[in-house]
């Protein structure tokens, strides 16, 4: 019997041991594939080492690392809470979770984590960084930049002080103490790859190319099999026009990665550069089967298609489609507003389609704009459509009163008018993408959205390096305003900074930041933009039509009008837009008059005219203007927490 106990014994423990071994082999593979970047397959051999011993607390901390820089933050606070359960002293348990609580913007809960490391280790650097962290992301950049510094003191070579300082530095366009730092990082750790990258990011952000390309091939010479550096070459190569080479790399790296969205959609972009435009729509495709929800890979997609085929191609054809039966799904969510922006979108593709124009027309209806409804209706009928529902409906409409101002106006009228015009600009500088080359993309995007307002139209698209470039340009054009565009782009959220600028005096009149998250995130934060620019921006109409003391305007409910809104009524082309409330300036002779708008349609008005002279001095063309009720410059908008930086920040590990 004894010997049956220890024969058990002896089984149990080897047994115990194997498992043991072969927990720790799970976990050291882990590591590794966490040191080399491979979150993914860590993330897969850390939960294997679970499934062996589900109390094992460093797989537990290996999982809340790879999920913490794969910036999936809620995931990561988890495990890390589960780790800190079996090991609640831990200070790199603790300093972990005190970064994850950063990247959740709960900066409190950060806080008393790295007070409970300090309280066990007074001189941890970790817990250190941890609250210079903090400030930064609290805004107070010179406190945290103070902090990093001092941390030097203690550590001179610290690799994350060194980053972190010189990543800060640029942020406060100081070029010189910020290369000084990042050339101290390169001296003390010449072949670490987490440095390497940050220095030809810096680079490429620098826009240094040069120097971008000779670092990564540094770093692919030091490690040929890296799946990250054909990403980073192929990208430099196309900042450097060098895009044959840029689509040599990206080749290599679409065999590596074929499941990622981002790289297809870089070696569509290089195609561009190239002109093969056929093989940049092959690309952007195949980004959007892997990934439905990439938007920006289906704007840039169809950018090129608006741009480089003709109307009625097949691709243009099938692009619209695809926004046709989307606006289909929110017209039956009851989400009219996202419906008549996603047909009008499929009308820009495929203006041939005309069941889409259907579409488009329906929703007019459903929106509560009957005359726009009637006006595409008719439009369609005279372009020949003959499906059957839409005939029965047509007879219907046809039968019923028109009650258009503009069709039952008696009285001469024109259709003409000057609208306010705009020059559009992406800075270039202030921007940051993950996919790169889309400032064209996003500028005609938002110019679209723009001039669905016929009262504004779009004199020039351009990307400038800076606001004095801005002015140059539009001062030397006919634009009346100026907007300048800034884009943020994360992995999580968009961001846009907007800017809007008298042409004639460069004067900044207003300014806006928008940040969005969430699927269809682009799509919304494009929309609000243009929506955000015209909420800003004058309102001006046109007299189309007079009878005596009665007049037909251009503009109506669609503009945010209603009953009773008073107008100053000047001669055709007599203002000046100024940079002082009210931002216009006339001579008294050119004031006609006042209108009171009386009755309202979707895209016209009725009004009551007041002449300021006995004399019949109105004629049609005549202009009217009424400007935002807040033109004045607001304070500053700081957002709690600088994103980008705080991404950036966060990487370095």
């Amino acid at each position: 019997m004894q010997k049956q106990i220890k024969l058990f014994i002896l089984l149990f423990a080897l047994s115990t041991a194997t498992l043991h071994g072969q927990t720790l082999d799970l976990f050291h593979e882990g590591q590794d594939a966490l040191m080399k970047g491979d979150y993914f397959t860590s993330l897969d051999l850390f939960k294997q080492a679970l499934a062996v011993n589900p109390s094992y607390v460093d797989a537990r901390k290996g999982m809340a690392e790879a999920y913490f820089l794969l910036q999936e933050y809620s995931e990561a606070l988890t495990h890390a809470q589960m780790a800190l359960k079996g090991a609640d002293k831990r200070v790199d348990i603790l300093t972990l979770t005190g970064r994850i609580y950063l990247g959740l913007n709960r900066m409190k809960e950060a806080e008393q984590q790295f007070q409970k490391v300090l309280a066990i280790e007074p001189n941890n650097l970790d817990a250190a960084y941890g609250m210079a962290e903090i400030a930064v992301f609290q805004g107070n950049y010179s406190e945290g930049t103070d902090l990093f510094e001092r941390s030097l003191a203690v550590n001179p070579d610290s690799r994350r002080a060194l980053l972190s300082l010189s990543l800060l530095h640029e942020e406060a366009s100081e070029p010189n103490r910020s290369l000084f730092y990042l050339n101290q990082a390169l001296e003390n750790y010449p072949q670490d790859q987490e440095v390497l990258n940050f220095a030809i990011h810096y680079y490429s952000r620098n826009e240094d190319w040069s120097m971008a390309e000779s670092i990564a091939l540094k770093w692919l010479a030091l490690n040929p099999e890296n799946r990250t550096i054909p990403i980073l070459l192929g990208t430099i190569y196309n900042r450097m026009n060098r895009h044959e080479d840029a689509v040599s790399y990206f080749k290599k790296a679409v065999t590596i990665h074929q499941e990622d969205p981002l790289v297809w959609y870089l070696l569509g972009r290089s195609f561009m550069g190239l002109g093969q435009f056929d093989d940049a729509l092959l690309s952007f495709r195949t980004v959007n089967i892997i990934d439905p929800n990439d938007e920006m890979a289906r704007i840039a997609m169809e950018h090129l298609l608006m741009t480089e085929y003709p109307i009625g191609h097949e691709a243009r054809e099938k692009a619209g489609e695809y926004h046709f039966q989307l606006g289909k799904s929110y017209e039956k969510a009851f989400q009219y507003e996202k419906a008549f922006e996603e047909y009008r979108i499929g009308r820009l593709l495929s203006p041939l389609d005309l069941e889409g124009w259907w579409y488009y027309a329906a929703i007019q209806k459903s929106l509560g704009y009957a005359n726009r409804y009637r006006d595409e209706m008719l439009a369609l009928k005279r372009e020949g459509f003959d499906d059957g529902n839409y005939l029965r409906v047509m007879e219907l409409l046809e039968s019923s009163e028109d009650n258009s101002f503009v069709n039952n106006w008696k009285e001469p009228l024109i259709q003409s008018s000057n609208p306010i015009s705009l020059s559009l600009y992406f800075n270039r500088d202030e921007s940051r993408f993950i996919h790169s080359g889309m400032e064209k993309a996003i500028l005609s995007s938002i110019a679209n959205h723009l001039v669905k307002n016929s009262h504004y139209e779009i004199s020039s698209l351009a990307t400038i390096k800076d606001t004095a470039d801005a002015y140059r340009k539009s001062h030397g054009s006919e634009s009346d305003f100026y907007i300048v565009i800034s884009f943020s782009e994360t992995e999580r959220t968009i961001g846009v900074r907007g800017s809007i600028y008298l042409s004639r005096t460069g004067t900044l009149m207003h300014q806006f930041n928008i940040l969005r998250s969430g699927n269809r995130r682009v799509s919304d934060i494009l929309v609000k933009s243009a929506a955000n620019i015209l909420s800003k921006l004058p309102v001006k109409g046109t007299i189309l039509g007079i009878d005596e003391d009665r007049v037909l305007i251009n503009l109506g409910q669609s503009d945010g009008l209603e009953k009773g809104t008073e107008f100053i009524l000047l001669r055709q082309k007599a203002q000046r837009w100024t940079d002082r409330p009210p931002y216009l300036e006339y001579s008294p002779d050119d004031l006609l008059g006042t209108v009171t708008l009386t009755d309202l349609q979707e895209n016209y008005s009725l009004g009551s005219l007041q002449r300021n002279s006995p004399f019949d001095l109105v004629n049609l063309g005549d202009e009217l203007f009424m400007l935002t009720e807040d033109m004045d410059l607001p304070d500053p908008f700081l957002p709690p927490v600088n994103e980008e930086l705080k991404s950036q920040l966060l990487r370095l590990y």
